[in-house]
């Protein structure tokens, strides 16, 4: 009955469409995107300003580790394909026909139809790789970059992954036919008895639902609001695992609202304002198959979820990513020294940065302008080793002189300030929440008695958030003071560090040899820092650093935005087919169970526009529920990534940006929404219309 002999390869394709539709879509979108990371792709070798030949072999690995997922749904499709075929392979175990030649025969059928979906899915994959190659270059050059129509490694990487794909579920296949028995087979898609259930347990499933959307709430006002800049100790309680914990909790929370649905469903079917009518025959399937999809429900809810936040959150993190560059790295070039592992306040070094010229300028970078920022302790008693601190991050608020400032101020294209001579000023990240500041410092004047003087708020300006990039500030800070010059000489140095400007792009390669050799000067400069703390038994410390040349941040934030973009797109596709693949074959298989059903009530009286009707209203309930749940909890997720970084998002995304990031996925995934159900329903209504022809002609 497997026998190419006896059907040719285009009547096994019209029998397993589902399958061989899948796979095409599957390889080709797997090509296009494992290609932006091809050896051979002049997207990831870069030009003279970019360097990705080093990141191409992890753009691969995240392509593959998210191509996992395409497993899901090829075996569920494989599922599905099989259950159609238990009949048949039930009846011919029966009769005596061996059970390893079934299971040759029909993956013979298999591989016919693998092999032409290969064939024309690379075809297809060739323009999916153009097409996603040329709007990665075009995000990450600002010009669409030529490039191969065949890369011979994506190729091989292709065949070798849809082979193991393709050996698996030969493998499952084999085993089902080779170990189950016939009646087993054809019970295998029947669905079970479930048990009663109990008030008692409804009512604890209830409270379980409420206090999972509590828990959610609850972590989300106490845990995101409380931002990521601190003054002060950060809360005990501050950890990304109540991020995690929120991420399980939305998954409990969609599991107990489909077993709640299912109940209400059971008890909407027996109230008196369904006795009539077509509602208590839909309200009545409807009921009869949540019995055996709550896990399906909770998959295809879980997915969706993720397919949005694939399309919508990862691309904008991406351009957050770009935003946050542009946006602390100001200058050029960061060399910052941090104080965070010394003891003893008298080891701090004030460093000469002498050492830092002459590298730079041996590497032939030519500086416009720089500054060597001298930031001092305001009282040594803000200083405190790490043995005396309670939180390693709790670090206080330090001070700059007038002249140091005003440098910095002019290397960003800004207006110096003039500072009178008893006065001092505040200085705030502009991309934080200010208002806790504003209310501090409104009402009356400021003081401060540093060093013997007592300083008063500064005349001209006093409250100043223009950007400076993010490393002027001290560990977890977000503002310092500024002090005449002479009172920062009477204090204690905290810190000092190399800023400057360059003429000219500096090419991405001779950056990172810089940044290596200004390391190992400044350890042999400075080793005694090294042999007092270099060595905490937990991690090696390095008192330099991270040093920051703009042209590397421009390169890897470049690269970020390539892979993130590019996953986002991949499992927002890949992710949405598995949802849409597995209710769509679900639906049609139960308008396939149901057909008899359907003869009979249109025997009774029921309108062929009736029954169309019952079908499109219980189809359209497996379609609209967990996407109405993704949607819910995508607004979460998306809240907490708002919550998160707070005023940076609204900083980072001027207008209506953020918002469109949102909505347009919504509506891409339901524009997809809709096209799957108007499929589904044409290839349902053509199947009644059919059976019911067939029952007017007896």
């Amino acid at each position: 009955m497997f026998d190419t002999n006896r059907h040719n390869v285009m009547t096994v394709i019209k029998e397993n469409s589902i399958y061989f539709v899948t796979l095409i879509i599957c390889i080709a979108l797997f090509y296009g995107f494992v290609s932006l990371g091809d050896i051979k792709n002049p997207l990831v070798q870069g030009n003279s300003e970019y360097d990705f030949e080093m990141y191409s072999p992890m753009i691969r690995y995240c392509i593959y580790a998210v191509s996992i997922s395409i497993f899901i749904l090829i075996s569920y499709v494989n599922s599905h394909m099989f259950r159609e075929k238990l009949k048949e392979i039930s009846i011919l175990i029966t009769l005596g026909m061996k059970r390893s030649k079934i299971a040759i025969l029909y993956s013979k059928d298999m591989l016919s139809i693998s092999a032409l979906s290969f064939i024309i899915g690379i075809l297809c994959g060739i323009g999916c790789s153009y097409a996603v190659n040329a709007v990665i270059s075009l995000i990450a050059y600002g010009k669409v970059i030529s490039n191969s129509l065949f890369y011979l490694h994506s190729f091989i990487d292709t065949i070798v992954f849809f082979v193991i794909m393709y050996g698996g579920m030969i493998v499952i296949n084999i085993i089902k036919v080779m170990h189950k028995k016939p009646l087993e087979l054809l019970n295998n898609n029947k669905i079970p008895d479930s048990k009663k259930v109990f008030a008692f347990w409804k009512l604890i499933e209830c409270l379980l639902l409420i206090g999972s959307y509590s828990f959610i709430g609850y972590n989300i006002k106490v845990y995101f609001s409380i931002g990521r800049n601190y003054d002060g100790n950060i809360p005990s309680y501050e950890s990304n695992k109540f991020q995690f914990a929120i991420f399980v909790a939305i998954i409990v929370a969609i599991y107990f609202t489909i077993r709640i649905i299912n109940y209400l469903l059971i008890w909407t079917k027996n109230c008196k304002f369904v006795k009539y009518n077509m509602s208590v025959l839909v309200i009545g399937k409807l009921s009869h198959r949540m019995k055996s999809v709550t896990r399906n429900m909770l998959l295809v809810s879980v997915v969706l979820t993720l397919s949005l936040c694939g399309f919508s959150l990862i691309p904008l993190m991406a351009e957050f990513s770009n935003e946050y560059m542009e946006h602390r790295m100001v200058f050029d070039i960061n060399v910052p020294f941090n104080y965070d592992n010394i003891e003893d306040i008298h080891d701090i070094p004030d460093i000469d940065y002498g050492f830092v010229r002459n590298i730079l300028m041996k590497a032939n970078i030519e500086i416009e302008n720089e500054c060597e920022l001298e930031e001092y302790f305001v009282w040594d008693s803000d200083f405190s080793g790490p043995s005396m601190r309670a939180n390693k991050y709790d670090m206080p608020r330090l001070a700059m002189g007038i002249t140091d400032y005003n440098q910095l101020r002019i290397m960003a294209g800004l207006e110096p300030i003039n500072l009178d001579l008893d006065g001092f000023l505040f200085h705030v990240k502009d991309d934080i929440d200010l208002t806790q500041f504003e209310e501090a410092l409104n009402g009356g004047t400021h003081s401060l008695n540093v060093a013997g003087t007592l300083l008063h708020e500064n005349t001209s300006c006093f409250f100043v958030t223009e950007n400076l990039g993010d490393y002027i500030y001290n560990t977890n800070t977000d503002s310092f003071l500024v002090f005449p010059d002479e009172i920062c000489e009477k204090l204690s140095i905290a810190k000092k560090g190399y800023f400057a400007n360059t003429v000219e792009k500096i090419p991405y390669a001779v950056c990172k040899n810089a940044d290596q050799e200004i390391k190992n000067a400044f350890e042999s400069n400075y080793s005694y820092l090294y042999d007092r703390y270099g060595d905490n038994g937990n991690q090696v410390i390095d008192f330099i650093g991270p040093i920051r040349f703009r042209s590397i941040e421009e390169n890897d934030i470049s690269f970020m935005a390539i892979i993130t973009k590019a996953l986002g797109m991949y499992i927002g596709i890949i992710f949405m087919l598995i949802c849409m693949a597995m209710v769509s074959i679900k639906n049609i298989i139960e308008c396939n169970n149901s057909i008899g059903d359907y003869s009979i009530l249109r025997q009774i009286g029921m309108s062929e526009k009736q029954l169309k009707q019952v079908n499109l209203k219980e189809n359209l309930f497996f379609y609209l529920l967990p996407y109405a749940i993704s949607i819910i909890n995508f607004c979460i997720i998306q809240n907490t990534f708002i919550m998160r970084f707070g005023n940076r998002a609204n900083t980072y995304f001027n207008g209506n940006q953020y918002l469109n990031g949102i909505i347009v996925p919504v509506i891409i995934v339901s524009v997809i929404l809709v096209i799957y159900i108007g499929t589904v329903q044409i290839i349902n209504f053509n199947k009644i219309k059919s059976s019911l022809e067939n029952v007017l002609e007896e």
